[in-house]
């Protein structure tokens, strides 16, 4: 997939492998649970990891949002 970014055609796979990283907060540190393309496997195992760690310490994270904000 190639975006336009910054005036620049960019293509993501060549920096980055998976779209979709699940992250979690386990009161230490920040971990980097997940990593894939797979948008559905990506938010079932947010679900499952916000059962165990609570709402607000499980998060996903879209790589070209990411891009985007910075």
């Amino acid at each position: 997939m190639q975006i336009l970014l910054w005036g620049k055609i960019i293509d993501l796979y060549l920096y980055y492998n998976m779209r979709y990283t699940v992250r979690f907060y386990n009161g230490i540190q920040i971990v980097n649970d997940l990593s894939t393309n797979d948008l559905s496997f990506a938010i079932k195992r947010e679900v499952e990891l916000r059962e165990v760690y609570g709402n607000d310490k499980v998060w996903m994270s879209d790589i070209l949002l990411e891009m985007m904000v910075g």
